[in-house]
């Protein structure tokens, strides 16, 4: 079902994908260690881990946004098949956020996920790869929670 590895993790309890520091290095050459503002932080090291986790959380809400059935959507988009389109999504997003000059720290200020909007180009690549859904899945498995190992 859903993949780990060095460069995306899926985390089980928030039933999403989070990059890894190494997919940006590898991709893009970004060392988020040396670009982030980690001077305010308490543990400094956290700080990329914490950054990517919020981003992931961002492109999830959003991808949510137009779901009508979210636990199925949840299930649908931790298949493979979606794995390098949410990848290639949250590299953008984070990537954008760099290149933009916006504040990367403003995703730690307070403001709500629904005040952060996500670039176009990001937007693209959701919309063009079929996860931005708003009807019904009608070809789910009828054991499709049980497969999963996830209660909902």
């Amino acid at each position: 079902m859903y993949i780990n590895d060095e460069y995306m993790i899926y985390d089980l309890n928030k039933h999403r994908y989070i990059l890894t520091p190494e997919a940006l290095e590898k991709d893009y050459s970004i060392n988020l260690a040396q670009t982030l503002d980690t001077d305010d932080s308490s543990d400094p090291e956290r700080v990329p881990e914490l950054f990517l986790d919020r981003c992931s959380k961002i492109i999830y809400t959003y991808i949510y946004s137009w779901a009508s059935e979210r636990d199925k959507t949840e299930y649908i988009i931790a298949n493979e098949k979606y794995r390098e389109t949410i990848k290639d999504a949250m590299e953008e997003y984070v990537y954008s956020l760099l290149l933009n000059n916006k504040e990367p720290n403003l995703l730690f200020s307070g403001k709500t996920i629904a005040d952060l909007e996500l670039p176009p180009s990001v937007q693209n690549i959701l919309r063009t790869s079929g996860i931005l859904f708003r009807g019904k899945y009608i070809i789910l498995d009828q054991n499709w929670k049980e497969k999963r190992g996830i209660e909902y």
